[in-house]
């Protein structure tokens, strides 16, 4: 096909390629070739093009050839508009204007859409000297009463396009000058807009019910009456102060444009004619992105918020009243509400502005918790899904936002607020709805909190008591709480939860509706701990009045029991009761902070009451094992009786900090506690240490293994390794008996064990520690545990029996994960702790090095083995020493070949992958700690992360090796600088004026192309990382300012640098990389802008000189940081923009043939 070729017959053949390419029957080569085609087709030059497409536009009646031939005139729009001729310019624009207003009604939107995106377009490149109506004729359009809504379209887009644009293809100055110019048209937009709104509503409530409008005089929205008193100063003389600091009757005498039409009482909606709700959707879809980018100014007068609210409380009515339409445009509305409500920067000056927008959100809190016309409450369950939403999101962000603003404000209403709040709190259709709301409760309460701690800003209140006042509303609505969650008072709604399907966040949805309903009760426990308590814990003497009587219950024959309990109603209580206490138990133990600290000597009987409660509870359920029982239903009593024995162990645990404190006070004083103290030990240990067996629920023995470990850490019992049940435990561990329980559980026994005997007791000096009796029986302890060691090291030439080595293979991991965890809970404690554990490990050492030699190609081994020796050099490294720690280091490298890491690293996320991550961790333990006096351990981390590791990934995605690698050499260079740049005593004389010598000079430059290198690949992670670390050299040694860094490297990250800011490939890091090209141009700024910059600029391909020298000349030379990174994100833009319009220049003309 040429250029020559007739319109009819390009048309013609367009058609039938493209509905080719969209049947559903074209095949992917078939639908290639047809784009290729189009593509030629699209690259013609001059006029022809565009006369073709307007003719398409004309003749065709084809969607996808008038689709087509609108993308055509986007891109000839967009990238090629100013190469045009100005006649040819205005020709087209005229046609495209005429054409859309003559067939909108008829064009699907997907195409009026598109028309108003090209026009849209064509206003951003010439508006105002080239295209002066632009804006006119989309006011014109919005008042005619056919045309009004391709006039909404593009108010829309032209708010999108040039209020807040988003295209690469603006210059800084346009963007500048468009925001400047739209922002002076804000007044007429909001006036049309909220005429439009009003006119609607005026003749929507003629339509329902015709009655004499009211008087003029009258006041909007008359069904409530307003809670607030604005106060109204006389009217500053600046232009964008708040209009609510004047009286309303001068503002509307003083309006930008014609009166708006009075806003109308309140009615029912009703349905509304499909015409007018397409205008009324576009009204407040243009309003709230108007307000979107607009800012806060005289324009948002007490006219507009009448209106918009008028809007939101459509969505008030009951889907069983009206349409959809109501909820639709209510959510709508609210969407302007927010936009306004989201800008957190609002000056003094327009807290008038916020009264009043509180004012109206007040009355529409009021009319969701009222009643219908037909005096009945409005059922949240009928109200439109997302409008119910938006008011979430509206409160979640006034009582964020804004909240303490006018907390103290005597005309804001705050405690008539959140008793409506509390109320449509409890409305929520849903527990997602539900849990929304407590979120926004959960802010507030966070906020009285901080101001009852003294962490606050602002105004301080009258006294630390101010949270007084929120008392009666706030436990109210914790009293609430505990009834919603009980299924005693609300079994139809809780038993519609799930509490069996786990979510990413390994909690089943009941599990989650419970924490955060607790955690709410916990926060208003901080401030009315009491009222809290009285809540309670009569639920907790209630209910566990019912629990404990199920000892009557309990019928034995053998070895074998049974509940005597009928099936049917007995059951459901009995189920009612388990839910209940297992809820009511996690309830107090969330409160158990209240009883430590200040509060533990004013609290310490009833503590000891709660206690003690809890202990009686424990021990009848492990004495009876409940969930083993026979029962009607099984399948759901035995899960209660296996949730509340957890609970309950959980709870116990909860006041372990109590019982350390109480404890603490009875070795001080010798005092009666003593005994108390013994019959709390003596029971958590009888109620924990039986349920540490093969046949317990899983849950049950981690609860169980949990609370001895809490026990043996915070509390420290001097008398505790005394305890029947501890002796118990500890001959079984002793004797590696341990291996039947899950294993989490054998580690956290073996850990509580190990705590008891390793930590000092509190209150006992030195000798009186028995460390030579403890280290004993530590010693048997870790041989019990690592008993398959002992074992395999008597069975001579096992590691050359295949057979022997495979079935080792699971005990050797579990062991090795077990003394994981030992070494890495000691990691905070002091030296002797560290020691005694070290000592009673080291006869196993050297046989765990050698396993490194034996299972080499068995990864499932190998990766624990290396996390036993990170754990061990990162908690024990000055109890290990240097030769031991050599010794390894020096062995595992040596078996790490270059054939073996290509092998383990083939595969991304693989296990083998990961014991060579757990190898370079431990070598950047190592090297953090500084170790320039051990240059032979840099060396071969150096040669082995450089000249083995590197290699082989430097072009592989292999993002969790690459991160740990990179680490590695980070740490390297932060902590042994002096390996590369040694002081001398010259150079320190002769201050900073003398660069350091450079030794090492081939490993220090490997290391930075390597860090260059990974600038240039596509991990956004790993770009961010290198980033960083030499941010942090350069603070701590000024990296940037070395002679072999500044004369090698600096020119060519800075090019990196910007690259990455000009493609936007790196967006989310734009910031980060700003701050990094400041640094590096703070070597020398008059090089940086004198000399890289033009170097720069004259590297880029397709820019005209003209261009270049129009960014070096607006490209300002600025230090201060703000300064300059706002300088250099408007010469990125502009760059970008001239590089985009030169690349799209078209090339020759080529016809589709």
């Amino acid at each position: 096909m040429t250029a020559a070729s007739s319109e009819e017959s390009v048309r013609t053949e367009l058609e039938t390629l493209l509905d080719s390419f969209f049947s559903p029957t074209a095949t992917n080569d078939q639908r290639l070739k047809i784009n290729e085609l189009l593509d030629s087709f699209a690259q013609q030059q001059g006029v022809w093009l565009w006369r073709y497409c307007v003719y398409f536009l004309q003749t065709s009646t084809n969607h996808h050839l008038l689709m087509y031939s609108l993308n055509l005139l986007e891109n000839l729009v967009t990238y090629k508009w100013l190469s045009i001729d100005p006649a040819q310019r205005v020709e087209l624009r005229q046609f495209l204007t005429s054409h859309l207003l003559a067939h909108h009604a008829s064009l699907p939107r997907f195409l009026s859409n598109k028309f108003v995106k090209v026009i849209t377009f064509i206003g951003r490149s010439d508006w105002p000297h080239e295209y002066p109506d632009f804006i006119r004729n989309i006011l014109q359009l919005l008042r005619g009463q056919e045309t009004v809504v391709v006039g909404l379209q593009l108010l829309q887009t032209a708010s999108e396009e040039l209020g807040s644009p988003r295209s690469d293809l603006l210059t800084t100055t346009r963007r500048e000058t468009l925001l400047s110019l739209m922002t002076q048209e804000i007044p007429t937009f909001l006036s049309t807009l909220i005429s439009l709104l009003n006119s609607v509503a005026e003749k929507q409530r003629h339509t329902i019910a015709p009655t004499p409008p009211p008087s003029p005089g009258g006041s909007p929205l008359r069904h409530t009456t307003p809670l607030i008193r604005v106060v109204t100063p006389p009217r500053p003389s600046h232009p964008h102060l708040s209009p609510f600091t004047t009286p309303t009757q001068s503002l509307l005498a003083k309006s930008p444009s014609s009166p708006h039409p009075q806003v109308p009482a309140y009615q029912p909606f009703g349905p509304l004619d499909p015409r007018l709700e397409e205008v009324c959707v576009g009204c407040l879809s243009c309003l709230s992105h108007l307000f979107s980018w607009m800012p806060l100014s005289s324009n948002i007068t007490p006219q507009v918020l009448d209106t918009i609210f008028y809007f939101a409380s459509l969505g008030c009515e009951s889907a069983e009243d009206s349409s959809d339409v109501a909820g639709l445009l209510g959510s709508l509305a609210m969407d302007c509400v927010i936009e306004l409500l989201v800008k957190n920067c609002v000056p003094r000056e327009f807290e008038a502005f916020l009264m009043k927008l509180f004012d109206k959100s007040f009355s529409l809190l009021q009319r969701l918790t009222g009643v219908t016309e037909r005096g009945e409450p409005i059922n949240f369950f009928h109200l439109h899904e997302r409008f119910l939403g938006k008011c979430s999101d509206f409160f979640y962000w006034f009582v964020n936002s804004h909240l303490k603003r006018v907390e103290f404000n005597p005309n804001f209403p705050v405690l008539e607020f959140l008793s409506l709040f509390y109320k449509y709190t409890f409305k929520q259709p849903g527990v997602d709805n539900f849990c929304v709301c407590l979120g926004t409760w959960g802010v507030f309460l966070d906020h009285l909190i901080m101001m009852s701690s003294g962490i606050h800003g602002g105004q301080s209140p009258p006294n630390n008591d101010h949270y007084e006042r929120y008392r009666e509303i706030l436990v109210s609505m914790m009293d609430s709480i505990l009834k919603k969650i009980q299924l005693r008072h609300n079994i139809n709604e809780l038993r519609e939860i799930d509490d069996d399907t786990v979510d990413d966040d390994n909690e089943t949805e009941w599990q989650s509706f419970l924490r955060q309903s607790l955690e709410y009760v916990a926060k208003v426990a901080k401030l009315f701990p009491l009222h809290a308590f009285s809540q309670l814990v009569p639920l907790l003497e209630s209910y566990s009045s019912v629990y404990l009587s199920l000892a009557h219950l309990i019928s034995r024959s053998g070895d074998s029991a049974t509940l005597a309990i009928a099936d049917g109603p007995d059951c459901e209580k009995l189920h009612v009761v388990l839910k209940d206490l297992a809820s009511v138990l996690q309830a107090l133990g969330g409160v158990s902070e209240h009883f430590v600290d200040g509060a533990f000597t004013m609290r310490l009987h009833d503590a000891q009451l709660l206690v003690r409660k809890f202990c009686i509870i424990a021990k009848f359920s492990t004495d009876n094992l409940l969930f083993n029982l026979s029962t009607p239903i099984p399948e759901i009593l035995s899960h209660d009786f296996i949730e509340m024995h957890a609970q309950v162990l959980g709870s116990i645990q909860a006041f372990t900090h109590w019982l350390s404190e109480l404890y603490l006070v009875s070795q001080r004083t010798s005092s009666q506690y003593t005994d108390t103290v013994m019959w709390f030990a003596s029971a958590i240990v009888d109620s924990a240490h039986p349920l540490i067996a093969r046949d317990i629920p899983e849950k049950v023995v981690l609860s169980a293994c949990q609370l001895l470990l809490s026990l043996a850490t915070t509390v420290r019992l001097k008398f505790a390794l005394s305890l029947p049940g501890v002796k118990e435990l500890t001959k079984k561990a002793k004797d590696g008996e341990l291996g039947d329980i899950p294993h989490r559980a054998q580690c956290m026994v073996y850990r509580a064990l190990t705590n008891m005997l390793v930590l000092a007791w509190p209150e006992t000096s030195d000798s009186q520690q028995q460390w030579e009796w403890r280290t004993a029986e530590l010693t048997q302890v870790v041989a019990g545990a690592t008993k398959v060691f002992t074992e395999l090291c008597g069975t001579s030439g096992w590691s050359q029996e295949e057979w022997l080595v495979q079935q080792a293979k699971s005990p050797v991991r579990h062991c090795l994960s077990l003394l994981q965890d030992l070494v890495s809970s000691l990691s905070a404690e002091r030296p002797k702790s560290k020691q005694m554990l070290f000592a009673a490990l080291s006869p196993s050492l050297d046989f765990i090095v050698s396993l490194f030699s034996t299972y080499l190609h068995h990864s499932e081994v190998l990766a624990p083995l290396m996390g036993f020796f990170h754990a061990l050099f990162h908690s024990m490294r000055a109890q290990v020493g240097s030769a031991l720690t050599e010794k390894t280091i020096h062995t595992f490298m040596a078996l790490l070949t270059r054939e073996h890491l290509q092998e383990a690293l083939a595969e991304e996320a693989s296990l083998a992958s990961q014991v060579v991550e757990k190898f370079l961790s431990i070598l950047k333990l190592l090297v953090s700690e500084g170790t320039s006096g051990n240059r032979d351990l840099l060396s071969s981390a150096i040669q082995f992360s450089l000249r083995q590791i590197y290699p082989i990934i430097s072009e592989k995605a292999a993002p969790d090796v690459k991160s740990v690698l990179f680490d590695l050499l980070f740490q390297l260079l932060l902590n042994n600088w002096r390996f590369f740049f040694p002081h001398s005593v010259l150079s320190h004389m002769e201050g900073e004026a003398v660069d350091l010598s450079l030794v090492h000079r081939e490993d220090f430059f490997a290391i930075m192309e390597a860090f260059g290198h990974s600038f240039l690949q596509k991990d956004i992670a790993l770009f961010k990382q290198n980033l960083s670390a030499l941010e942090t050299l350069n603070k701590k040694h000024k990296l940037y300012s070395k002679v072999q860094f500044r004369d090698h490297m600096l020119h060519p990250l800075l090019r990196v640098l910007l690259e990455a800011l000009v493609s936007k490939s790196h967006s989310l890091l734009q910031e980060e990389i700003c701050l990094g090209v400041h640094s590096m141009a703070a070597v020398h700024f008059p090089s940086y802008h004198q000399q890289f910059i033009l170097q720069y600029l004259s590297s880029v391909e397709g820019l005209s000189d003209t261009h270049r020298s129009l960014l070096a000349q607006q490209y300002k030379m600025v230090e201060d940081l703000p300064s300059f990174v706002l300088n250099l994100q408007q010469f990125v833009n502009d760059l970008r923009c001239y590089i985009i319009l030169s690349r799209s220049v078209p090339g020759g003309s080529v016809s589709l043939t």
